[in-house]
């Protein structure tokens, strides 16, 4: 009456981790059924022999989906929030859980709101939340629910997504933050145009960002002596405290860290007609077009470190930071344009440049001049009046902002109070307003104390990052040195990096160099057939491959099918490699006689004849390749297609990459080169 499972149904469950997915599907067999677990109330496991080796198998239900998920008994052991074990309520431990290497399970009972598991040191821990427990299983990442970025123009930010009324019954503390998080900019309309309004509404969410303004600060402009103290005090020594147009910028750049968020409520505004309209943009946006158009611009943005700086009789603040700031890890190192934005340090009134050499110079304020054009344009900009009682919100990081000058008058002068807020205080609040809906839709059905293989321990001169052979001919390596390499090459070329580095060959074939008379450069072309792919239900190895179909276009164009198969060979089947081996003359069907080809080049494959170096198609193969160029990579040259994100791809490129090299054939010679994996023997 227990869910202990058999030798042989534990193979199939250690297979999930380099096997198809359908093979381990079809090896792994729980004894009791599904169905059993569910509708019973209490469900107890016992474990194997060998108590060092266990770990917790939980099955859980997600969107009518089952999946089986192994988590390791130090997982459960630094989640024991029991008072014994932690501080209430911060969850902080009284214990190191790698005190407790050695220990195993010996039971688990999950009972209708509760799991109970019996570490093999008698400890008992229970966690009350069972389903939030397997939510994490599945996505270390599922409490942090913050919405995703959504970039926008001008034509995309209508009063209906940036207005938030204040005074509806319908205003919502967490969609205005999700609304900051996503968009990064939102108006909270109808406030009490008071001066302490401002200091109300941020208690509300968290705490205000003091700088030499203060934690509050008044932007009323003082005539043309803007270069004194208020009455407070405070200085205003800034342009903001003129009656000056103010073109699109970030506040405050040169401090470190920066203040994430600014806050302006508009406590008066400027008389109907005398200007002081204010002006936001989405930095990303804009810099999303740059990149698209003018790549060479976006990395001189990048690549240049501006001096950012701020001054007045008793501040000096100075930083040195690219226009443009990136992430290199997440592409190309050597080309901006390929990785991802991370930050806007746009704010033209108070940056300077570096001395470059001329034409570096030249090209830098080419670029600078083409970003100030951009984001002023009607496509990026967004210009409305704050009223009496608007509160906005930007993103400073992101979304930069300004206004238009406005009629100087000491009794009617536009008035507004500002602050800074930063974002782990915002989103503190965001993330507990959601607490309720992280495990919206996760059961945690069932439970197993199971085996699990335990990989050797890594020797200390593996773990040394400075550890080197001993030998300067490969003639002349030891046991210990291949051992080294291999585990360090190992590290190196895990799934996760794998698919960072074939992302980044992607990102790589974007911009203008690679559409080459098309309506779409490489880059598109291959996330559209990706994404056609993926929602035609493709596997993830059809997904990968039409990921990467193109990846050596540019550099080997008559042959570049071999380069994307020979890049995946080890991970996938024969048949998928062979078709993309193939699939330029597979794919020259809809073009060759438009060029003096045969367009039935593709039928010398037909009828498992050997056509070509790559020789005759496996079983299947010339159908799945015709396939793949018909539905997928034939008409993805579509610029008004809808393109998944290409990080949408990543877990379907690290499950390919996360196989075991040569999984298909196990005897291949290759498969232990460089990482050092074994190669079985052939069986006759």
């Amino acid at each position: 009456q227990n869910c202990q499972l058999s030798h042989y149904h534990l193979v199939g469950v250690m297979a999930f981790s380099r096997m198809h997915l359908g093979v381990a599907k079809r090896m792994y067999r729980p004894v009791r059924s599904r169905a059993a677990r569910v509708l019973s109330s209490l469900v107890e496991s016992t474990p194997p022999s060998d108590r060092s080796r266990t770990c917790l198998a939980l099955e859980i239900a997600q969107n009518e989906k089952l999946t089986t998920k192994l988590v390791h008994p130090l997982w459960l052991r630094e989640r024991d929030a029991s008072p014994m074990m932690s501080q209430q309520p911060t969850g902080q431990r009284y214990f190191e859980p790698t005190d407790y290497l050695s220990s195993g399970l010996t039971k688990a009972t999950l009972g209708a709101d509760t799991l109970s598991v019996t570490f093999s040191d008698e400890h008992v821990a229970t966690f009350h939340e069972p389903d939030r427990l397997a939510a994490e299983a599945l996505d270390p990442t599922f409490s942090h629910n913050i919405p995703d970025q959504v970039y926008w123009g001008a034509m995309d930010m209508p009063e209906k997504k940036l207005y938030f009324d204040f005074t509806s019954p319908d205003f919502d503390d967490r969609a205005l933050l999700s609304q900051v998080a996503s968009y990064g900019a939102a108006v909270i309309k109808n406030t009490p145009p008071k001066e302490e309004t401002l200091g109300k509404f941020v208690k509300r969410f968290g705490l205000a960002r003091n700088t030499n303004w203060g934690f509050f600060f008044t932007v009323k402009s003082v005539g043309a002596d803007y270069s004194m103290t208020d009455n407070e005090g405070v200085s205003v020594q800034d342009l903001a405290y003129s009656n000056k147009r103010l073109d699109l910028h970030v506040d405050n750049p040169y401090r470190d860290p920066y203040p994430q968020y600014q806050l302006l409520h508009c406590v008066k505004a400027a008389p109907e007609g005398q200007g002081g309209e204010s002006i936001i943009a989405d930095g990303f946006y804009a810099a999303e077009i740059l990149r698209r158009d003018y790549p060479e611009y976006f990395n001189a943005l990048a690549r240049t470190k501006v001096r950012v700086q701020n001054k007045d009789d008793e501040t000096e603040q100075i930083r040195f930071l690219p226009v443009l700031q990136t992430d290199p890890l997440t592409g190309d190192p050597n080309d901006p344009s390929t990785q991802k934005l991370v930050r806007i340090i746009s704010s033209s009134r108070l940056d300077y440049s570096p001395s470059l050499e001329p034409a570096e110079a030249q090209r830098y304020y080419e670029a600078r001049r083409e970003w100030l054009k951009l984001i002023h344009s009607k496509e990026v900009a967004l210009s409305w009046r704050l009223n009496d009682g608007d509160l906005l919100i930007v993103d400073n990081g992101r979304v930069m902002h300004g206004r238009e000058e406005f009629d100087y008058n000491a009794d009617t002068s536009r008035h507004l109070e500002g602050c800074y807020m930063d974002r782990d205080s915002l989103f503190s609040k965001l993330l507990c307003l959601g607490r309720e809906e992280v495990t919206a839709g996760v059961k945690l059905v069932g439970v197993d104390v199971v085996e699990a293989p335990v990989k050797q321990k890594l020797t200390k001169r593996v773990l040394d990052s400075d550890a080197k052979v001993e030998f300067s001919s490969l003639a002349e390596c030891s046991k210990e040195d291949m051992d080294l390499m291999g585990a360090l090459y190992g590290e190196s070329t895990s799934a996760e990096k794998l698919a960072d580095r074939a992302i980044g060959l992607i990102k790589a074939q974007k911009g203008k160099h690679s559409e080459l008379g098309a309506k779409v450069d490489l880059y598109e072309h291959a996330v559209q057939t990706a994404t056609r792919a993926h929602r035609d239900g493709a596997d993830d190895e059809m997904v990968a491959c039409a990921l990467l179909h193109d990846v050596g276009e540019l550099m080997s164009p008559s042959n570049h099918g071999d380069v994307a198969a020979s890049i995946l060979r080890p991970y996938i089947s024969k048949k998928m490699w062979w078709a993309m081996c193939n699939h330029e003359v597979f794919q020259g069907y809809y073009y060759y006689e438009h060029v003096g080809l045969d367009k039935d080049a593709r039928d010398r494959f037909a009828d498992g004849r050997d056509g070509g170096h790559n020789g005759p198609a496996p079983a299947g193969g010339w159908e799945l390749c015709a396939e793949f160029c018909r539905k997928y990579d034939a008409p993805s040259f579509d610029p008004e297609y809808e393109n998944m994100d290409i990080e949408e791809f990543r877990p379907a490129l690290e499950r390919v990459f996360g196989r075991e090299a040569f999984w298909d054939d196990r005897t291949n010679a290759k498969k232990g080169a460089v990482v050092g994996e074994g190669v079985e023997e052939q069986v006759s």
